[in-house]
């Protein structure tokens, strides 16, 4: 247990000190997400850093960057998508997502899990983790989002454009930029909140 919390203080003190994802070495920002429960490895010990990252795993790994990550009802027993049944294992981070407007599904009224997550709704996803309404992004679906996104540093890192789907590597890097970015309205970078 103590050497969880070293580790956890640790990953906090990198990113109170500013060091930025672009000085960081793809191990230490793997290191740093894995420490803080976000992102985690394979049984075999690999961290898959190729493989794409479904709308599911993605909302998985919001859930756990967010204030969120300790109310998650694991005993859930509802969903608010047909495509997503409740006994999916994404189900619960899926509801708590969609009830606190981080996730929203189509028109169509499905969440579509299994897809892949693309560039723009990963980083819209991450920028109302941050506190970012859609009124801060303006009309134009994607560009406001993606251009906010740039503007605060949360793509550092990362070579994808609209329409690209994410690897894990991608998300490690988005993540590891979000807890080094300050929040809406605030003068703290994320990790601290």
């Amino acid at each position: 247990m103590w050497k969880k919390s070293i580790a956890f203080w640790t990953a906090i003190v990198l990113f109170l000190i500013g060091i930025s994802a672009a000085a960081q070495s793809e191990e230490n920002v793997v290191q740093v997400v894995s420490r803080l429960n976000i992102m985690t490895g394979y049984p075999d010990g690999s961290f898959g850093l190729e493989n794409y990252v479904s709308r599911a795993e993605f909302t998985k790994i919001a859930i756990a960057a967010s204030s969120y990550r300790n109310a998650v009802a694991t005993n859930l027993r509802t969903s608010p998508f047909y495509d997503v049944p409740h006994d999916h294992w994404a189900a619960p981070y899926i509801q708590l997502a969609s009830a606190n407007q981080l996730v929203t599904g189509y028109v169509d009224s499905t969440f579509r899990p299994e897809s892949l997550v693309t560039y723009e709704e990963a980083v819209t996803v991450l920028l109302k983790v941050l506190g970012y309404t859609t009124e801060d992004f303006g009309a134009s679906w994607p560009y406001g989002q993606v251009g906010l996104a740039n503007s605060l540093g949360l793509t550092e890192g990362v070579q994808k454009y609209t329409g690209d789907y994410l690897t894990r590597r991608d998300v490690a890097y988005m993540i590891y930029n979000l807890m080094d970015t300050k929040s809406k309205n605030s003068n703290d970078k994320y990790i601290k909140t």
